[in-house]
């Protein structure tokens, strides 16, 4: 599965066989994304409250939103937690993925 930004600030996986389109879900001014196994995690810029969406990969089900610093570009999985680089702030945000 591959996603895509959309002007509508939407995320959409693609189907990796064909590139079609399979869903498309809105998120707040999304900067990032990552993949813990289940769950894809979307940094949002959101000024002045930027988050964290976690998101159900299968049907897109939000599962919590976490706040973060200011203007997280980055987001990667270490096998345990989600760790967030936050730009304008000069912070990394540390979530357990559970």
């Amino acid at each position: 599965m591959r996603l895509v930004r959309h002007p509508a600030r939407k995320r959409s996986p693609l189907a990796a066989a064909t590139g079609a389109g399979v869903a498309t879900y809105a998120v707040a001014n999304p900067t990032a994304i990552a993949f813990d196994g289940t769950n894809m995690w979307i940094t949002n810029d959101g000024y002045p409250n930027p988050t964290v969406t976690k998101m159900l990969a299968s049907t897109g089900a939000v599962l919590g939103t976490y706040p973060v610093g200011v203007l997280p570009l980055g987001i990667v999985f270490d096998g345990t937690s989600m760790w967030i680089a936050n730009n304008t702030s000069n912070t990394v945000t540390k979530i357990p993925a559970k």
